[in-house]
């Protein structure tokens, strides 16, 4: 792929991002519910497209192919755990497939060290695509913490002003979308500050 090809999805991927995010940062408790469990069928579809692409990268024997997508496999086999209802079961869900998040990127890296460029694309999404599920269900696990009027309120307040982050980093983006790899790293960091913020004024949570 093309640099200015890798620039132009990585801007508009972080547009789709933080259109997520600021959705569903405004949704309640069972709407929540129901986004999480879409959240899984889309990790479920984003790990078989991952599959087609390491199946089409250069320079991978058949081992490592059937070895990568094992893993992918097994992903997509833990994303359809049955429907979580509770607190409890979002927690036990998203730590099981953070996991396996993980140990996918971590095979990548390991066959990635001494291979091309080819594959290094395909870390690249595959390590962006693992940062932005795991945020999508930290925000999920504190959605459903909520229960005392007082967490409520600290939420009420906290979302609003991450909502209007969002907003300000969106349209930064839209401003300078496309400059440089180097730029979109800066955008990145800064989404990645304004989560951790909002994630330590719920650190006890």
């Amino acid at each position: 792929m093309e640099v200015q090809e890798i620039i132009k999805r990585k801007y508009q991927e972080g547009v789709e991002f933080i259109d997520h995010l600021k959705v569903q940062v405004k949704l309640g408790k069972e709407e929540a519910k129901e986004a999480f469990e879409q959240q899984k069928k889309e990790i479920q579809e984003w790990s078989s497209d991952l599959s087609r692409k390491v199946e089409q990268a250069k320079n991978l024997s058949e081992q490592e192919i059937k070895e990568i997508q094992s893993e992918l496999e097994e992903l997509r086999v833990q994303a359809a755990l049955g429907r979580a209802d509770t607190h409890d079961a979002i927690v036990e869900q998203r730590a099981v497939i953070s996991k396996k998040l993980d140990e996918v990127h971590h095979k990548l890296e390991v066959i990635y060290r001494d291979k091309t460029n080819d594959l290094g694309e395909i870390v690249d999404q595959l390590q962006e695509g693992i940062d932005r599920y795991l945020t999508k269900f930290d925000l999920f696990r504190l959605q459903f913490h909520l229960g005392k009027k007082e967490a409520v309120e600290k939420w009420n307040e906290e979302k609003d002003d991450f909502y209007k982050e969002l907003d300000r980093l969106r349209l930064k983006i839209e401003q300078e979308k496309e400059e440089s790899v180097e730029k979109w790293g800066h955008f990145k960091g800064e989404l990645q500050k304004s989560w951790k913020h909002m994630k330590n004024a719920f650190s006890d949570k």
